[in-house]
């Protein structure tokens, strides 16, 4: 597919422009405001169970083909998955301003394939459909540098930036179609906006949002997505919490050869443990 490995030279460029960045933010904080900075200095891990309803959706058709090959998956297939540790995340606070955060996040779902495609049978013309089970796996790797614009009180809002990784994986065969796998990588930037709030010293509230419109030659899409939490703080190194997930990811992509759009939604609860180091 056109996307896989697309971009990865220039990610690697970004990314290390992140590194310096974020050392350079070091450098010049002031070290007592950092030192008195809420939770400045400490890292945070999270490990995660979620519960989601998945709706994926596709629409390939061949163009310039005779046989006029399509793939669907029906948009009202539902999945409700369960997965345990498909949310792990590590945040590191970089001065009373700033931090970083690295966000794993895995989701998983199964749905139906439809084929068809044109096939001569003597001097007649079929088009047959064939069903299959489809397997899709979607696993991201997110890290963003974030910085706050407005702190008041136990108030913090801020913005984010940085980079993603997409991979996706869908699994069916369907001989006929001449169909068993796709798959694809890809290295974005990403950028966003939070807010947290410290009711007291036992319970957080948190809301980060991303978005980012593709546009690149012929393909088009958008990534978003939204997670809200609650964290009660157990001891001085052990916290649990609930949230909610939103998540995104729709791509439309036309060349000389096929029409391909696909998106893939993710909506549902998330509870989590953690430690404070």
């Amino acid at each position: 597919m056109i996307l896989k490995r697309n971009g990865f030279v220039n990610a690697v460029i970004v990314f290390f422009s992140f590194i310096l960045l974020i050392k350079f933010d070091v450098a010049f904080a002031d070290y007592s405001s950092r030192e008195n900075g809420l939770n400045a200095g400490r890292w945070r891990m999270f490990f995660g169970m979620q519960w989601n309803q998945q709706v994926p959706a596709l629409h390939y058709e061949s163009l310039n083909d005779s046989s006029k090959q399509t793939l669907d998956i029906n948009k009202s297939d539902k999945s409700e998955i369960v997965e345990p540790f498909s949310y792990v995340e590590v945040e590191g606070r970089l001065s009373k301003y700033s931090g970083i955060d690295l966000t794993y996040t895995k989701d998983r779902t199964s749905s139906v394939l439809l084929g068809r495609k044109n096939v001569r049978f003597l001097f007649f013309l079929l088009r047959p459909t064939v069903m299959a089970p489809v397997d899709i796996d979607v696993e991201t790797m997110r890290l963003r540098y974030f910085h706050a614009i407005v702190r008041s009180g136990n108030f913090e809002f801020g913005g984010s930036g940085g980079l993603q990784a997409l991979y996706c994986n869908a699994h069916a065969s369907i001989p006929v179609i001449g169909y068993s796998e796709e798959n694809y990588f890809i290295v974005l930037p990403c950028v966003g906006t939070y807010a947290t709030y410290q009711q007291n010293k036992g319970i957080r509230y948190s809301v980060h949002a991303d978005y980012l419109p593709i546009e690149l030659n012929k393909i088009s899409g958008r990534i978003a997505e939204v997670d809200c939490s609650v964290e009660y703080k157990i001891n001085s190194n052990l916290f649990a919490g609930a949230g909610c997930r939103y998540s995104v990811k729709s791509l439309d992509l036309e060349n000389k050869k096929y029409l391909m759009n696909a998106s893939y939604s993710t909506l549902g609860g998330l509870a989590f443990i953690g430690i404070s180091l």
